[in-house]
């Protein structure tokens, strides 16, 4: 086993690693589907959702990885005079982004969200927003924000979370203070993108496989 596989695979068995990896992949693709519907709804236009990471197929990669770049790209086409932006960079912020999909269990929403640090500093690098999804809402968390919680917030090892990658933890109670600040935005899916989630709900709400 290489270095780099044994790394991601942690205290897991190659095999539950191998699954995790394909089941939180399916994840993500599921959460940008929703996501490209809800804002094709918003925008009464074309979006476009491009597979931008080192593989999103869920594969598992058994040498190092290629690159860490952020999970997707959006793209939603400007020429459009029925969707009007103040600037250009009010065009990029929502238009043209690099996502970083970042799940949390429904059991922790109200309580913490966890990053892994090496995810944070990538996306501060790669000018990328994260998206943190949960069954009814949204959390977009823009580079500049990502970049204040990296500076902000110690870094460590948490229990079943992932034993190799120190990560930033922040309580429900700090990430309000974002949300008063406007500094994280929340948004209610659309009703299509809803109907899509409540249709294949069982799928993101299952319980990972912890054992071969």
């Amino acid at each position: 086993m290489s270095s780099s596989l044994a790394f991601r695979c942690d205290e897991r068995s190659v095999e539950v690693a191998a699954d995790n990896i394909m089941d939180f992949t399916e994840r993500e693709n599921v959460w940008a589907e929703a996501l490209r519907i809800s804002f094709r709804e918003e925008y009464r236009k074309p979006v476009h959702i491009l597979h931008n990471g080192v593989d999103n197929t869920g594969k598992l990669i058994p040498g190092k990885l290629k690159n860490y770049n952020p999970d997707f790209k959006i793209f939603i086409p400007k020429v459009d005079h029925s969707i009007e932006f103040k600037s250009y960079s009010e065009w990029k912020e929502w238009c043209d982004r690099l996502i970083e999909m970042k799940t949390i269990p429904e059991w922790a929403v109200g309580l913490f969200s966890t990053y892994k640090v090496c995810a944070l500093d990538n996306c501060v690098k790669k000018d990328a927003t994260i998206v943190t999804p949960t069954k009814d809402k949204f959390y977009w968390i823009p580079p500049l924000t990502i970049s204040d919680i990296r500076q902000k917030f110690p870094a460590a090892i948490y229990p079943n979370f992932s034993p190799n990658d120190p990560a930033i933890r922040i309580t429900w109670d700090k990430f309000q203070e974002y949300l008063d600040n406007d500094l994280i935005k929340i948004f209610n899916w659309s009703n299509k993108a809803q109907e899509f989630i409540e249709n294949i709900w069982a799928l993101l709400s299952r319980p990972k496989r912890e054992t071969a």
